[in-house]
């Protein structure tokens, strides 16, 4: 048993790692590991491997585009794995608010409305942006708008 989840993993680490992620496969991945948070096989080789350079491309893929479905799935896995110590996915969800923070303010006020999220938003853009303030474009208002969106949280 132990030698077929050895050469499945392996498998799929070599499938949904690199440049050949699409957005199906990301998807793919979140859900697995979204369902199968906590089982000793999706901790922290998995999210290592698999998870981080998913969410990774996630991050490219929604900051290039205008198609928010991978970021909504995206919010509903981290809201599925609350308490990782993985900092990638707050840090991709930081990503995500410099690149569109019309999107994700909408996705936290509207949608989830979920005061751990803000939370882990504000971990991640604190982290994409230390030491990088005067670099991040609008960084001032970008600040501005976090820090409404933890006001709502209080």
């Amino acid at each position: 048993m132990r030698q077929l989840f050895t050469i499945t993993f392996l498998i799929l680490t070599l499938t949904f790692t690199g440049n050949a992620q699409n957005k199906e496969q990301i998807a793919t991945i979140m859900a697995d590991y979204s369902n199968n948070y906590g089982n000793p096989e999706y901790s922290h080789e998995y999210a290592d491997t698999v998870l981080n350079p998913a969410l990774l491309k996630l991050e490219q893929l929604t900051c290039e585009g205008n198609d928010f479905g991978l970021l909504n799935d995206f919010l509903k896995m981290l809201s599925k794995t609350k308490g990782s110590a993985n900092e990638v996915p707050a840090n991709v969800l930081g990503g995500i608010f410099i690149c569109k923070p019309e999107a994700v303010d909408k996705y936290l006020t509207q949608v989830y409305k979920d005061k751990e999220l803000v939370y882990l938003l504000e971990f991640g853009f604190e982290n994409r942006t230390y030491d990088k303030k005067d670099r991040v474009k609008n960084y001032s208002k970008l600040k501005e708008r976090l820090n409404r969106l933890l006001k709502k949280e209080d």
